[in-house]
């Protein structure tokens, strides 16, 4: 299939991408910032790759990628590691070119399940040093030819211990094929987590994409039940108050 030249677009509005292990909240958080984010600008879109199958249909897959031949061999029931991977490395082109066509056009999108930071966590799972080095450049290689530099504006990284995120997991349950089956194979998600959390967002990030994204750092420790939500709101308008900020700064 030939390369498509990359889209650009011209992005007027925040895009927020969550960033955390699982357990973290990125989800439950990212709900609640999109709904306090509508009521400050309107027209907040929350998406991401967890449910992709709510937002990426065949016409937009089609529209970024060229053809939803992945996406058709990668929703299979039987589909192969290899199908699935590549389903995964076009998700993020997908998302990233719907959010930012939102943000330019209509108001400020949170993304509350990254595929592209994921798809670089899944890849530190399984790999060598040298070999997700290699990985990670191909990979965003690609993204970049089909999208360009695009990615969020803002990135709010929840931090939790692995033992809290671990006790979040068990307590809702597996939500995904892919959740941890048990402390350990969560505790080398941690610090897969960890070391892409350095890797993208620290002192020298990795890629072009990620150099001017600001970032916020906050905690989300465990609270008994009847303050969950309390903890939720506090650091839900946090958050909030983190990208309108500095939207109003820049």
């Amino acid at each position: 299939m030939p390369e498509r030249a990359p889209q650009q677009f011209s992005e007027s509005m925040p895009v927020l991408t969550m960033h955390g292990p699982d357990g973290s909240g990125k989800t439950t958080i990212g709900e609640r910032v999109g709904k306090l984010l509508n009521d400050h600008h309107g027209d907040t879109l929350v998406i991401g790759s967890s449910g992709f199958l709510e937002w990426l249909d065949q016409t937009t897959y089609e529209r970024f990628i060229g053809t939803s031949d992945n996406l058709e061999a990668g929703t299979r029931s039987n589909a192969t590691p290899e199908e699935k991977t590549r389903l995964y490395e076009d998700i993020p082109i997908c998302l990233f070119g719907v959010a930012a066509e939102h943000a330019a056009s209509r108001g400020p999108v949170v993304i509350h399940s990254d595929p592209y930071i994921k798809r670089l966590i899944w890849a530190r799972l399984a790999m060598a040093d040298d070999e997700f080095a290699e990985y990670a450049n191909k990979f965003d290689g690609y993204v970049t030819s089909r999208i360009g530099d695009i990615y969020a504006s803002h990135v709010a990284l929840l931090e939790v211990t692995a033992d809290e995120s671990y006790d979040r997991i068990e307590e809702r349950g597996k939500v995904s094929e892919y959740d941890p089956d048990n402390a350990d194979e969560n505790l080398r998600l941690v610090d897969a987590v960890d070391y892409i959390s350095e890797f993208a967002f620290g002192e020298t990030p990795a890629y072009s994409r990620l150099f001017d994204v600001r970032q916020l750092r906050v905690e989300n420790p465990h609270v008994e039940l009847e303050s969950r939500s309390v903890q939720i709101e506090v650091v839900a308008s946090k958050i909030t108050g983190f990208v309108c900020s500095s939207e109003t700064a820049s």
